[in-house]
């Protein structure tokens, strides 16, 4: 099975997810948490993790906020490998509604996390319609926020052209363990 895989950066540029989705020519239409390879680190130092993980999964780009650290993300991305492919995103809306499409994903049980990543879980369970009640950023979530929306791209393309008001959001989101598809560790309750 070949998976379309993107790393993803946030703005703290230290979190690094491997996210994939199968190919388009596999029926599986799901997201995989497959590895948070997150650290604290100099920039060479993370840029050179990712790195490392694009080429040991073969992955086809990594998505990197790019909101705080300007272009200093992809620069220094490139001063590693400049032939790496990085999609550059910059958030225009706050986390809560940019998790709103992957937390549909997580509902519907399109998102499996193949593992136990209580970092990154413990984020997905406070992350609320009204925003996150976490201490600190939630950096990880932002990270695999940002990741599965270049996998999902139609799910969340329709989300960003809506011109009509949302309708009222619930009061919780659903990244909690029986939205996991079966894959996601025990000991992650929200």
């Amino acid at each position: 099975m070949k998976e379309r895989q993107n790393f993803s950066a946030n703005s703290s540029p230290n979190m690094v997810l491997r996210l994939a989705r199968p190919s388009r020519f596999v029926a599986d239409d799901r997201g995989y948490v497959l590895e948070d390879a997150s650290m604290s680190g100099s920039p060479d130092q993370w840029a050179r993790r990712a790195i490392a993980a694009y080429d040991t999964f073969e992955a086809d780009a990594i998505v990197a906020e790019v909101n705080q650290g300007g272009d200093m993300v992809e620069s220094t991305i490139r001063s590693v490998r400049p032939s790496v492919r990085v999609i550059k995103v910059r958030a225009a809306r706050g986390k809560h509604i940019r998790a709103e499409p992957i937390s549909a994903l997580y509902s519907q049980g399109k998102i499996s996390h193949v593992g136990a990543f209580p970092q990154l879980e413990g984020q997905l369970c406070q992350m609320t319609a009204a925003g996150y009640v976490g201490e600190g950023s939630p950096d990880r979530l932002d990270a695999l926020v940002w990741g599965f929306t270049e996998l999902f791209p139609k799910l969340t393309k329709q989300r960003r052209e809506r011109t009509r008001p949302l309708p009222q959001r619930p009061a919780a989101f659903s990244f909690g363990p029986a939205a996991a598809g079966g894959l996601r560790s025990s000991s992650a309750r929200c």
